[in-house]
């Protein structure tokens, strides 16, 4: 008996250090979506310490009004379905301060002691939305820059012609780049 409960104890330890670790907010739930659980990073990501929100629902803490009606929260909770269980998707939260951000949410079932409980994993990808943004600026003016040469600009990869600029057909007398690349060799 004593050896099983310092195995408990050590198992309860660690699963305790990985979510204090987790780079992710992870937040657990009851059935009735209130916050049993709240690790390090979901107080630094949404600026409420762990006393302050447990207990308080999850749609009204972290999900924008606009959105709390639209989620399917409810209907998942309820039923233990609905199309944000076991699936990533990108939404929006809410910061304590107010401000909304970008997030990549997915959330999980599961049962404890005979009680279904829910675990979410909530990663800030304000950055990374940034980044796509910025990327597709960027490939958006090198390509107007690209069409508007008064330069013929051929593009080719593994020895086929992938794409011609419109100078690059007149020079060819192509009416479209379809003419120039079916002829690549």
């Amino acid at each position: 008996r004593k050896r099983a409960e310092e195995a408990l104890r050590e198992s309860e330890a660690r699963n305790r250090s990985i979510l204090e670790s987790a780079l992710d907010a992870v937040i657990s739930i009851d059935e009735r979506s209130r916050i049993i659980g709240w690790n390090p990073q979901a107080e630094f990501m949404f600026g409420y310490s762990t006393h302050e929100v447990r207990g308080l629902p999850l749609d009204e803490t972290i999900i924008p009004a606009r959105y709390r009606h639209a989620h399917g929260m409810d209907r998942m909770l309820q039923r233990g379905d609905g199309s944000a269980l076991r699936r990533r998707f990108d939404f929006f939260a809410l910061h304590r301060d107010g401000h909304e951000f970008s997030v990549e949410f997915a959330i999980a079932a599961s049962e404890v002691n005979g009680q279904p409980m829910f675990t979410a994993f909530i990663r800030d990808i304000t950055e990374r939305n940034l980044a796509e943004t910025a990327l597709r600026e960027s490939e958006e003016r090198y390509r107007t820059l690209v069409e508007l040469s008064p330069s013929g600009v051929f593009v080719f990869s593994d020895g086929q012609t992938v794409y011609v600029n419109s100078m690059a057909m007149a020079i060819l007398g192509a009416s479209g780049p379809h003419e120039i690349l079916e002829r690549s060799p």
